[in-house]
């Protein structure tokens, strides 16, 4: 009898972790759709044409893509590179140092068209928050 009532137990914490471990990825699940996108860069020298994007928060996989300045705009796009949904960290972008501007945009576009391939003008649109673009303006040191 006692080896039944820990059989039943046993039992009982195997349901109980299964069930914590499915609430869990739900709750990890729910989590990265209500993450809110950003971009933090700072001022920087471009170094062997790269860049470096200090965070990037992204509620799906996208990209993060640098712009040109136009006229106090993003203009045409010298760069970008993958992130995955969630926090990225010191992602790293290769740009084209030539035609690059003294004043860049570093803007979140997701990833919506053919999974790992920019397409944009196309699926691959830029990330809105709060009827904004996520693009934040830096300045290519010298």
């Amino acid at each position: 009898m006692n080896r039944h009532s820990l059989t039943s137990k046993g039992l009982m914490q195997l349901v109980i972790g299964l069930a914590l471990t499915v609430l869990g990825g739900i709750s990890l699940a729910a989590q990265s759709t209500m993450l809110t996108p950003s971009v933090v860069v700072q001022d920087q020298s471009i170094v062997d044409s790269r860049v470096v994007i200090l965070k990037i928060v992204s509620a799906t996989p996208g990209w993060i893509v640098i712009h040109i300045d136009n006229a106090g705009k993003p203009g045409p796009v010298v760069g970008y590179a993958a992130v995955r949904a969630g926090e990225n960290l010191d992602v790293v972008v290769a740009i084209d140092a030539k035609k690059a501007t003294p004043v860049l945009y570093a803007m979140l576009h997701v990833d919506a068209g053919v999974v790992g391939s920019y397409e944009f003008p196309g699926a691959d649109t830029p990330t809105m928050n709060m009827g904004a673009m996520v693009s934040p303006l830096f300045k290519a040191l010298p």
